[in-house]
């Protein structure tokens, strides 16, 4: 997205907020400093959501992906809608661009395998995920550095663009912490933009 990245197989929406959805669109606070990185050439999970046969369902049926708008603004991107999924379509930047992703987080596992292999072909990529380091695909992964991010992301309802509302009209935040994985090689570029955010470390 990473705006929005949704998968049949989903059970339950970015941050707790709703069953049957895996997705919340990208805030722009935190893309700003990807930006200030680097060009975000690439976004592998681009922006759309599910359309469910019976929302109120256990286990909804996704029926098809509709388009919203994305805040990632990348220069290409990857969407369901149009049958392109960027777990099977290459992933390839021009040097000193970046691919950045925002997976679904019922698949970070998949995702971060991806990004391993894509890696090893020199691309540079961030990828925003929960900040589980217990995972055996973050123990394994190829990811150079991390930035455990030190506030909670709110990240915003693709239908208004806004964080989610709680029963007292207060904008929420996801119930987890986050953190930007980077695989590359401009190790001090990244801690000199990243490290304002959070705590930056050597991951491999």
């Amino acid at each position: 997205m990473s705006a929005v990245r949704s998968t049949p197989a989903a059970t339950a929406k970015r941050g707790g907020k709703s069953r049957g959805n895996d997705f919340y669109m990208t805030g722009a606070g935190i893309l700003n400093p990807i930006r200030a990185f680097a060009t975000i050439e690439l976004d592998p999970c681009g922006a759309c959501k599910p359309i469910f046969d019976d929302p109120a369902a256990e286990k909804p049926k996704v029926v098809r992906h509709e388009a919203v708008q994305s805040l990632v603004f990348a220069e290409r991107e990857y969407r369901l809608d149009r049958g392109e999924d960027g777990l099977t379509l290459p992933w390839r930047v021009k040097m000193g661009n970046v691919v950045f992703v925002n997976p679904p987080y019922s698949q970070t596992r998949a995702w971060v395998r991806k990004a391993d292999e894509e890696s090893k072909r020199l691309n540079e990529i961030l990828m925003l995920v929960a900040a589980r380091t217990g995972t055996q695909a973050v123990q394994a992964s190829r990811t150079r550095l991390i930035c455990f991010l030190k506030e909670r992301l709110r990240f915003l309802d693709p239908e208004t663009l806004l964080p989610p509302i709680d029963a007292n009209g207060k904008a929420t935040g996801a119930m987890f912490d986050s953190m930007i994985m980077y695989y590359g090689m401009r190790e001090a570029a990244f801690r000199a933009v990243f490290a304002p955010y959070g705590k930056v470390v050597r991951w491999s």
